[in-house]
């Protein structure tokens, strides 16, 4: 009865000690500084990107200012020289020619334009698909076969190298592919086609 006293005794006094020690964790101060840094109101307000970016928009507001003024004198001139414009074009003895020319260009470019839009492609994308998990499924049988086959010595025969035990490739041994099929009614998965 005395034993089993003193053993109540030693744990209750290893518990006393323990949560002690993690009070004073807790309360123990670090030897560095681990405050955040000061903040600096230069870095937040970023007072210089902000002017460069204000003078850049009034630089751009007075070009188009200016671009604004001259396309404004410019439209005022139109007017001006409106009639003599109208005289000169009476003058010309090509202008139906050429007027002509213009309206069976555009003609000729809307056929163009209706022509190749109405082609159909040359290129399946079903038989690329078929094409990619083909060589996918070959590249995986060739890793896997290349380390069965002994490499023949510059002898004549087969070197057996002892320090270079034939191992697996991690990245294609975990793989498993299966034999692409050739018949044209199965389609692809959109989870096989990995591009």
């Amino acid at each position: 009865m005395l034993c089993s006293g003193i053993k109540k005794n030693e744990d209750m006094q290893v518990l006393k000690e323990h949560s002690s020690h993690k009070d004073r964790l807790l309360n123990i101060k670090p030897r560095i500084n681990t405050n955040p840094p000061k903040q600096m109101p230069h870095l937040q307000n970023k007072i210089r990107s902000q002017a460069i970016k204000s003078n850049s928009m009034q630089m751009i507001q007075l070009q188009n200012q200016l671009l604004l003024h001259k396309m404004m004198e410019i439209s005022a001139r139109s007017s001006k020289f409106q009639g003599i414009t109208e005289s000169l074009s009476a003058r010309s003895l090509n202008l139906n020619n050429r007027a002509n020319q213009i309206n069976k260009i555009t003609e000729e470019n809307y056929q163009l334009l209706s022509r190749l839009q109405s082609v159909k492609s040359n290129y399946s994308l079903k038989k690329w698909n078929n094409d990619y998990q083909n060589n996918k499924y070959l590249c995986q049988k060739l890793s896997e076969n290349s380390r069965r086959i002994p490499r023949v010595s510059s002898m004549g025969g087969p070197s057996f190298d002892s320090s270079r035990a034939p191992q697996s490739r991690p990245e294609t041994a975990s793989l498993k592919f299966q034999r692409p099929s050739t018949s044209s009614g199965n389609r692809l998965k959109s989870s096989q086609i990995e591009l």
